[in-house]
């Protein structure tokens, strides 16, 4: 087993599977940069430097975990390392790349630094304790952002054409105004809109098109576990169907929510990761439905970074899943 990365699961697969991740995220990547920055180039809003913001964003947050990650093992890890070929294999810059896409476009710099710091870090030292990846670090490093949002009054998920034409994202609406079409969904489009990505969200998240076109890919390419996703989806289904027939809410409510807050890009990208998530089927089904009923307690009881929240507890709670659906299977 080589344990030197943030996704490796075996040394056979490791650089296949890390190379599969990486291709399929490259459209949203090119979505993220479409969206948030050339279509306000040709629309005039910002200049041609401006537009590349995405880029950077991007890039600041994939260099971060690269070079903390790197660090933590040079400093900490040199003699049990090789470091060359660490940083050849790590692929220790995807967590930043997703994380990249599931943050507010507004969110200073200096803060996206210092989540970064502060998940690798934490990754780093509990799993020298336990000898287990404990969490997923881009779900820690959001909830991070998130609380330094909620201190610094909230980090804006709109673009520089958004904020001409909005006061907040899907999610931020129907926080604020509860659930009604006229008011959270038909501002922004018809459920078309929402399932191409052209409504306000993070950067390069907000397009189920291309979420479910990466997921086939990498179901397709075997580097995914997709009994998490799709038991974790129709946990959704389920349980938003049920809330919006318990409220008298009209059909477009569970899709909806489904489409908003990152539910699709993380469940594929950061829920399904090979380190934090369990080794059996029975286990990830489990683990799938489990992420999608604290997803709907916390999007409708303390909508606080719902879906990271409910990755991150259900991390913490995979070594006691494998116990129980191992000895189950025997």
């Amino acid at each position: 087993m080589n344990t030197n990365g943030p996704f490796i699961h075996t040394e056979n697969t490791s650089f296949k599977i890390m190379k599969n991740i990486f291709i399929a995220l490259i459209p949203l990547i090119l979505f993220a940069i479409y969206k948030n920055g050339l279509v306000l180039f040709f629309k005039g809003k910002v200049d041609f430097i401006t537009s590349l913001y995405p880029i950077f964003i991007i890039f600041i947050c994939s260099l971060c975990t690269f070079i903390f990650d790197t660090l933590y093992t040079m400093l900490f890890c040199k003699d049990k390392v090789d470091i060359k070929k660490y940083i050849k294999t790590s692929f220790s810059f995807l967590p930043g790349i997703i994380l990249s896409l599931v943050i507010p476009i507004n969110t200073p710099i200096l803060i996206i630094i210092l989540s970064c710091l502060i998940s690798t870090v934490l990754e780093k030292i509990f799993f020298k304790v336990s000898n287990n990846h404990i969490f997923n670090t881009v779900a820690l490093s959001f909830i991070i952002i998130s609380i330094f949002s909620i201190i610094n009054g909230g980090y804006s998920y709109l673009n520089q054409f958004e904020s001409t034409k909005f006061n907040n994202s899907p999610l931020q609406s129907e926080i604020q105004l509860n659930y009604n079409y006229d008011l959270v969904v038909k501002p922004y489009g018809d459920l078309k809109q929402y399932f191409v990505g052209n409504v306000p969200g993070g950067i390069g998240e907000v397009s189920i098109l291309f979420c479910i076109i990466s997921f086939i890919y990498l179901i397709v390419q075997k580097s995914v576990k997709y009994l998490i996703p799709i038991s974790s989806f129709v946990t959704f289904l389920i349980g938003f169907t049920l809330i919006g027939i318990f409220n008298n809410y009209d059909i477009y409510f569970s899709i909806f929510n489904l489409f908003i807050g990152s539910i699709v890009f993380s469940l594929i990208f950061i829920s399904s990761s090979s380190f934090t998530s369990p080794i059996t089927n029975l286990g990830q089904i489990v683990y799938g439905i489990l992420i999608g009923i604290l997803t709907i307690v916390f999007r409708f009881v303390l909508p606080f970074a719902d879906i990271f929240m409910a990755i991150f507890i259900s991390n913490l709670l995979v070594p006691l899943i494998d116990n129980i659906c191992v000895k189950f299977n025997k």
